[in-house]
């Protein structure tokens, strides 16, 4: 959790996205559209931090239940693991939809949680019974 957070808030601030409801004109004071850049382009700290998705982010940690739960209950695992799925893309949807991100902060924020949470799996060496019966 830290480790994502971190690296998550550090992009952030290199990235220094504006945020959609901060780019649309008459929304903000005198705002003109021209605040918006793509997810790519790293605009430094600018004191603006949408990319990527901290809820999003944050949301997707639900992916680690399933190495909380005993090795042998695969049938729970496999709940645990579509209940991290399915609330990280509730998180991601609400947070576009009501105007706090773009749908490329949100889906920055969910492809970091995953690949860091795959990445410690990994260096641990941490299975679920669901690994072992397809061969891993």
């Amino acid at each position: 959790v830290y480790l994502v957070s971190e690296i998550g808030e550090e992009m952030k601030t290199a990235w220094g996205r504006f945020r959609p409801y901060e780019t649309i004109a008459g929304l903000v004071g005198n705002v003109d559209g021209s605040h918006f850049t793509p997810w790519y382009h790293l605009n430094g700290d600018t004191g603006h931090k949408s990319f990527p998705s901290g809820h999003t982010r944050e949301a997707f940690m639900l992916l680690w239940l399933p190495f909380f739960v005993d090795r042998k209950n695969i049938k729970l695992q496999k709940i645990m693991l579509w209940i991290g799925i399915a609330y990280g893309i509730l998180m991601a949807i609400t947070r576009v939809r009501v105007g706090a991100h773009w749908t490329s902060d949100t889906i920055g924020g969910g492809i970091l949680t995953i690949v860091i949470c795959l990445i410690i799996a990994k260096v641990l060496d941490l299975r679920t019974a669901s690994d072992h019966c397809i061969g891993r």
